[in-house]
């Protein structure tokens, strides 16, 4: 038994559809706080977790203009526009290589990709899609990052075989909560990995409510009796409304870690392990 948390690093720290423009929260300072203090407390608990993040979020200002405007394939139809890219370069809250470099440096995380502008890749062609994943590891290379994970946004699961293409060995699957149109597939499947596309896919996933443990802790007994690997995921933003939860789940954790031997591992050192 085996459990692993995930975080999606998205913006600093808001959520952004692909109609472009609005965001759920506009405090980049704010939310650069709740990832250190994140990573204060995952420190403290001695959790590793893995942070998919968008690629966009790897470069300054500088290096987003010079290697990215205008070339992307998206600019040439209504997902995205020139207007809009011009209007988020240079904000904070799409540029974060200091937060990645802090991630780094605490020793013990994984940094995975999450798309370069978070866009769901059924929406995407697969010229687009070569795009998003090569401007994504270019951009974490320039951080001395080599991701082997990739969690798709919005758990929208597609074009697996372009993955590989990047470097890319493991994905996180479908959430139990999320939209992805394998999530079904996935509940009914008993191991916690299978093989597609030469990938290893780590499925399913839960949503870790940082509000409140009352959703969060029964779930993970659950999985504990069926003696699976579990994994969570959340967003930095969530910490907005609530830290609670986020601090029962680490501490009954490493409850299980410390007094029933339950490992607590990154999604890559899990997937790792041979598929049984």
């Amino acid at each position: 038994m085996s459990i692993s948390v995930s975080v999606d690093l998205e913006l600093m720290w808001g959520f952004i559809g692909t109609k472009g423009g609005r965001f759920f929260l506009e405090d980049p300072s704010m939310g650069r706080d709740n990832v250190l203090w994140l990573l204060d407390e995952l420190d403290q608990y001695e959790v590793p977790a893995t942070f998919f993040t968008v690629g966009h979020l790897f470069l300054y200002p500088d290096e987003a203009r010079n290697m990215v405007y205008p070339n992307l394939p998206h600019f040439r139809r209504g997902i995205l526009s020139r207007n809009f890219y011009s209007q988020i370069l240079g904000r904070m809250l799409y540029h974060a290589p200091d937060i990645i470099e802090e991630v780094k440096n605490r020793g013990m995380h994984e940094v995975g990709l999450h798309g370069f502008f978070h866009i769901p890749f059924d929406e995407l062609t697969e010229e687009e899609a070569r795009t998003e994943m090569e401007l994504s590891v270019k951009a974490s290379n320039m951080r001395n990052i080599s991701p082997e994970g990739m969690a798709f946004p919005k758990d929208h699961q597609e074009k697996l075989k372009i993955l590989r293409e990047y470097g890319i060995k493991f994905v996180r699957g479908g959430s139990y909560l999320g939209r992805n149109k394998h999530s079904l597939a996935k509940r009914l499947i008993r191991s916690s990995v299978s093989m597609e596309e030469g990938l290893i896919v780590i499925h399913s996933s839960y949503f870790l409510n940082t509000q409140g443990s009352s959703f969060t802790i029964p779930l993970l007994k659950v999985e504990i009796m069926r003696g699976r690997h579990v994994h969570f995921w959340f967003h930095p933003w969530n910490l907005y409304s609530g830290r609670e939860g986020l601090l029962d789940f680490l501490n009954y954790i490493r409850r299980l870690r410390n007094e029933r031997g339950i490992r607590i591992l990154t999604l890559g050192e899990f997937s790792s392990k041979p598929i049984n």
